[in-house]
């Protein structure tokens, strides 16, 4: 068993809000709250580990009464970052299983609930949207050593539905799942690695995840890559 209490603070999301800035002659102060954003992060779960099985489950929360929100105008053409009191928590669980001394399957789920106070009277009451948190996510990979040299891994990710509780009919504040596989191979030399890869494997079509819940717009609606092989060599030294 294990558990974490810990404060920290970090800055609000600068950069993005700068980028969108087309009027000459303003001030970061003038665009931005730059209070820093005080967290408190508690964290508990329990760890097993047997002789070829090993699982984690956590829960944790995160809460800040200045929080960052990210939102945009109505056409997403620029950001703004809105100080309200945030509460983040959510829940992680990891499952191996060492078939021999070569391969290895492991199994991992995350889930994550971000909410904020929309109308400041203290409560948090609606759901941070996807440009604040990531999806729930289903990861399975299988790890082999073919043999002393030859080494492969296989991902496949699911990102679930996400519904948020925005106005109604608001398309752009609902995410549609879709599932990804990635694979990669490397080979050792006499001096360095060989490796080569390729991610969404089977060429899924799909938008992805801040495309769907962050623009809201045709324009800037990008689709995810499609098939893409990668080769590169490293050397340790």
């Amino acid at each position: 068993m294990f558990a974490n209490y810990s404060e920290g603070f970090g800055m609000p999301d600068v950069g993005r809000v700068l980028r969108g800035v087309s009027v000459a002659g303003l001030s970061v102060d003038s665009l931005l709250d730059l209070e820093p954003i005080l967290t408190t992060n508690r964290e508990i779960g329990l760890r097993f580990d047997w002789d070829t099985v090993d699982f984690e489950i956590s829960y944790y929360e995160s809460d800040s009464d200045l929080g960052s929100h990210l939102s945009a105008n109505a056409d997403k053409t620029e950001y703004f970052v809105n100080r309200e009191k945030t509460e983040i928590n959510g829940a992680e669980a990891n499952l191996g299983w060492k078939m021999n001394d070569d391969h290895k399957l492991n199994l991992a789920y995350s889930y994550i609930r971000g909410r904020y106070d929309s109308n400041d009277d203290g409560k948090v009451d609606t759901d941070l949207n996807g440009q604040n948190i990531p999806p729930n996510r289903l990861i399975a990979s299988w790890q082999a050593e073919w043999t002393p040299k030859l080494s492969s891994f296989v991902q496949a990710s699911y990102n679930f539905d996400r519904n948020f509780d925005e106005e109604p009919g608001k398309d752009e504040e609902q995410f549609k799942s879709y599932g990804l596989i990635d694979a990669t191979m490397a080979y050792k030399l006499s001096a360095g690695k060989l490796h080569a890869g390729v991610t969404n494997l089977l060429n899924k079509d799909y938008f992805s995840y801040s495309s769907q819940t962050s623009y809201g717009s045709d324009t800037r609606n990008f689709k995810g890559r499609g098939r893409t092989l990668t080769v590169g060599y490293s050397l340790d030294f």
